[in-house]
Formats: structure tokens, sequence, C-alpha cells
């Protein structure tokens, strides 16, 4: 083996997966997964509202009234626009659940400090302010970076208590559901009194709230990156990069960027939602999870559809044209 390989081996790999095995890590690759069921049928419902063709648009107007796609962006805002607070359930429920505790308090306990961390009211564009409301800005892909954080902090913090112990311990005789909420209410106190105190520091000190400042100093630079030539082709070149080592390079990758290119396709489906045209000057993103698939993970990571043709075509082995025939129709469909 090459020095290259030889330091690649010894050096890189076991590093990239002692990276991939930390807890946060693993949490937030799975935990986001709970988000997926909510963003497909969230996507077919505003599909659906928004069919780019005039003629249908106009007979559904004509038979069930001009309101007709109300409920149907009803259905998108209670799912795909809400995505945020899945996530952070999810999150933090997988962390606890991986160390071994009692999970559902762990998610229950980072969506009351999400909640925390922004405002009750919304001010409306006649300069109203509404108040005893929940922002639905910040739910959805404006709150992704805070939800990862919150879900990862609660998730560490909860389970940190559970593994010494510093809970409150019932008799033997009571229900395991009544001793699961007891055991949860010292580290639910503890976490959201600090949650607390932050906000009021945040509000008071800085006039601004915790998911407002994530928003604005890592979210929004992180999606700019993200959206650029450059960020994309870092992104390309990872995934398969990772998989020539015999690394899941899409785990990965998407587990770092899933929460930031999802933000990216939420706020494209707000513009769509809007009634505004999707354009960049109109605030829309390029690359999102959809543009990945689509061109960059298409029939596999790296476009292997092309690797898998060539071991048909061009193949010397018979060995790598068998495999090459096995794979071309799962690959199509990859």
């Amino acid at each position: 083996m090459s020095s290259f390989g030889s330091t690649l081996n010894e050096k890189v790999i076991p590093v990239i997966m002692k990276f991939v095995g930390l807890k946060g890590i693993v949490a937030l690759k799975d935990g986001i997964l709970y988000t997926l069921p909510i963003i497909m049928v969230g996507s077919i419902f505003l599909l659906l509202a928004q069919i780019p063709y005039k003629p249908f648009n106009d007979w559904m107007a004509s038979m069930m009234g001009a309101g007709w796609t109300e409920p149907l962006l009803q259905a998108y805002g209670s799912s795909f626009a809400i995505i945020a607070l899945i996530a952070v359930v999810g999150i933090a429920y997988t962390y606890a659940k991986n160390d071994g505790h009692e999970p559902l308090s762990s998610g229950i306990i980072a969506l009351v400090v999400f909640l925390l961390t922004m405002n009750a009211s919304v001010t409306t564009p006649e300069g109203v302010t509404v108040g005893n409301v929940i922002n639905k800005d910040f739910i959805g892909g404006k709150g992704m970076v805070t939800a990862i954080i919150i879900g990862l902090l609660v998730g560490a913090i909860y389970s940190w208590f559970m593994a010494k112990k510093i809970t409150i311990k019932m008799p033997a005789g009571v229900p395991q559901g009544v001793a699961n909420s007891f055991a949860a209410l010292i580290p639910a106190a503890v976490i959201i009194t600090g949650a607390t105190v932050l906000y009021a520091v945040l509000k008071y000190g800085m006039n601004t709230t915790f998911i407002e400042l994530i928003y604005k100093v890592i979210q929004t630079p992180l999606q700019g990156i993200s959206d650029s030539l450059g960020g994309v082709l870092v992104m390309s070149f990872l995934i398969p990069f990772l998989w020539w080592f015999g690394v899941h390079g899409s785990t990965i990758v998407g587990g770092i960027m899933t929460g930031i290119l999802t933000s990216n396709t939420l706020e494209n489906q707000a513009i769509i939602q809007s009634g505004k045209e999707l354009t960049i000057a109109n605030g829309g993103h390029i690359v999102t999870q959809q543009f990945l698939d689509n061109f960059v993970s298409m029939t596999g990571a790296g476009v292997t559809i092309g690797l898998v043709l060539c071991m048909i075509i061009f193949g010397k082995s018979a060995q790598s044209k068998e495999l090459g025939k096995l794979a071309i129709v799962p690959g199509c469909f990859n």
C-alpha cells in the first residue's frame, strides 16, 4: 500500500469514524429522520395547492370557490411548515434513547425549551402587535439550526442527570409511567429554568431572542455558504470521497448539512406559498436537499450509474459485468 493510502487508513479514517460515532452526530442523523414522513406528506399538499396550470386552477375555483386551496395550505402549514418543532423533539428523543434513558421526557423538555427561545408575540404588516401566539416563521426553516442545538443540548443534559441518578425515585409499586414522570422532574426543572434565565438575559439585555440570534449569527451565514458554488462543490466532493474509503459519505455529510439544506427548501416553499416567483432576487435558494438528490446523488452518490454502465460495457472481468447487470436496475431508482 502507498504511503498516501497508509496515511489515510491510519490517520484520516479513524478520525472520521470517531467523528461519525459521536453521540451528537448519531442523534442528529437519526433524530432528524423523524421529520421525513411529515416533509413528504406536507410537500404533496403544497404541490396540490400550487399546481402551475391555470386551466386546472380556474376549474377548481369554479367548482369549489376561490379559497379551494385553503385546506391544502392548512395541511401544509400543520406539517412541513412546523418541521423545526418535530426536529427538536426527534433529536432530543434519539439522544436519550441511544443513552438508554426514557426518551419521551427528553423530547418534551426540548420542545418546551424551543418554544421558550422565541417571542410570544408577532407584529402584523400594519404594525399591530398580537400576543399569546407562536411565531410560525421560526418553527419552520428559520428555526432548524436552533432546533438542532437545543435538541442536542437538552438530550445531553437530560442524559447526564439520568446517568448520575439525579432524579426523584419512586417506590417499586408505583406505575412505570408515573415513575418516569417524576424521574424527569429535576432535569426538567433545571433545564427549563436555565432556558428562562437565558430568555430574560437576551430579551432585556440585547432586545432579541435566542432563536433570532442563532438565525442571524449562525444559520443565515451557513445557508449562504451551502447555497454557493464552493459549498456545493465541497459537499459533492466529500460524499464520494468518503465512500472511496468505505465510509458512508451521504450519512456523514447529510448528518451535518440536512438541517441547513432543509431550511433552504422551506424558504423556497414559503416564497411559492406567498405567490411570488421562486427566484434568487426573491430570496430563493438553488442548493437544497432535493438539488443534491437530483444532481449529486442520483443513481448513487457520485452519480454512479456511469460506473455501472462502464462495468457492463467495458468491464473485462466476468464478475464486474455480472455485478453491473445486477446493479443497473437498483441504480436507476436510487
